[in-house]
């Protein structure tokens, strides 16, 4: 392969498998997997991701974004942010 005439998302394409897109929205209460399809750039394959379950001891939802804030070069600040400001109008919404 010729990568010098590549362009960069060409390049990305050939190494990162992306989540599929599906026609249907997802249930982000029961969606395994959520954080890696919603936010591949931050999760590839899924590695990291909180809803997958896999954690080897019991964490909180809230202790996981605080965590991935105080990452050392704030790549999930914006992005968690954003998670956690849809969950408490959802919740909000919910007790209406």
């Amino acid at each position: 392969m010729n990568y010098e005439t590549r362009s960069e998302d060409q390049m990305m394409n050939d190494f990162l498998q992306w989540p599929q897109q599906e026609h249907e929205p997802v249930n982000e209460y029961s969606c395994i997997g959520l954080l890696g399809k919603g936010f591949p750039h931050l999760f590839p394959d899924g590695a990291g991701d909180f809803t997958l379950k896999m954690q080897v001891h019991e964490v909180k939802e809230g202790d996981y974004f605080i965590h991935l804030m105080n990452y050392y070069d704030n790549r999930f600040t914006s992005d968690a942010l954003q998670i956690i400001t849809r969950k408490k109008k959802m919740m909000l919404m919910k007790d209406e």
